[in-house]
């Protein structure tokens, strides 16, 4: 199998490398020509193994026609510009991993039809400052949860042939992903499932950003408190807008980030686990993201909308997003 990774950031490059490392042959599709001689080492954290190391990377700047899966790994915000270069390059099962509400998805679908695939990833990784030119270095953490892929049952009607080819292309996919370590598996509806994990998380995340580091969120009550209330908002839209999925304990509830507990595990945290938090602030703190987060508070009023919901809070914190600098 040739697998090929749109987005040769922390995820990308976890999933690719792994691959590799199992015999599959992978290239990395990037927005930026890179130095042929780059390669990326992968770290585990919390074990003393050896770090993965990629070498001779296939770097590219499109598909190459030989692809049987395509990976997309980019930001949320450039994903419909990705989607339409896609629909004019062969015909393989594109796997999203990145984030997409419900309005994102369909017009994906539009572009993609029954090429498209969602995903719920559980690897988590971040740019180590150890990275250089010629070496991009990542930390990573791959929890026993697997990460999970639309198994294609939620396409409307019977299946074509064409899905049921893409269908046994990502089954085969999910075996190569076991077999290289990481934990992966197939499940209905994960785009739906995906989606909910997001609205129940960005908020938090996009006030991570607005505050600049964990700690100043901790010590800020009134951003804290707009975040919760924020959260109450999507939570309240999953409810409504996602009925096939559930949010499964996943995400803060608003209470918890009100009350002072959230200071009592970030400070527990530091004890037991101080590169989570070192992870916090180089991911979610960083300008890379604010695209993303601007995207997600303009879809998910509009989509807050259409079910009649409303989501002052969001936008609020949407106006602080727009005053960092």
């Amino acid at each position: 199998m040739h697998v090929t990774i749109y987005g040769a950031g922390a995820l990308g490059c976890v999933y690719g490398t792994h691959l590799a490392e199992a015999g599959v042959a992978v290239s990395f599709v990037t927005a930026r020509p890179r130095d042929p001689a780059c390669a990326v080492t992968l770290e585990r954290v919390g074990t003393s193994g050896i770090p993965r190391h990629l070498y001779g990377i296939d770097w590219r700047l499109s598909a190459p026609a030989t692809t049987d899966l395509i990976l997309v790994t980019v930001a949320a915000d450039v994903l419909a510009d990705v989607a339409r270069t896609l629909a004019a390059v062969g015909s393989a099962p594109v796997v999203v991993l990145s984030p997409m509400l419900p309005p994102l998805y369909a017009e994906l679908r539009e572009i993609l039809g029954e090429r498209l695939f969602g995903g719920l990833p559980t690897a988590i990784a971040y740019h180590s400052p150890g990275s250089s030119r010629l070496e991009e270095v990542y930390r990573y953490w791959l929890p026993p949860a697997p990460t999970k892929f639309d198994n294609g049952t939620g396409h409307p009607g019977p299946p074509s042939d064409a899905l049921l080819g893409y269908q046994a292309t990502l089954a085969e996919f999910v075996k190569l992903l076991v077999k290289s370590g990481v934990p992966a598996a197939l499940g209905p509806h994960m785009a739906d499932q995906a989606a909910a994990a997001t609205l129940a998380m960005a908020p938090l995340m996009i006030a991570l950003y607005v505050a600049g580091s964990v700690d100043a969120l901790v010590a800020s009550h009134d951003l804290r408190d707009l975040a919760a209330r924020a959260l109450d908002e999507t939570h309240a839209l999953v409810d409504r807008a996602l009925p096939k999925a559930a949010l499964l304990g996943v995400g803060m509830t608003p209470a918890f980030v009100r009350s002072s507990l959230l200071g009592g595990a970030v400070a527990l945290t530091k004890l037991v686990s101080p590169e989570t938090i070192l992870h916090l602030n180089a991911h979610f703190a960083h300008g890379k993201l604010r695209g993303q987060h601007a995207a997600f508070i303009v879809e998910t009023s509009e989509l807050a909308t259409t079910h009649s919901l409303e989501t002052p809070a969001l936008v609020a914190l949407g106006e602080r997003l727009a005053l960092r600098p």
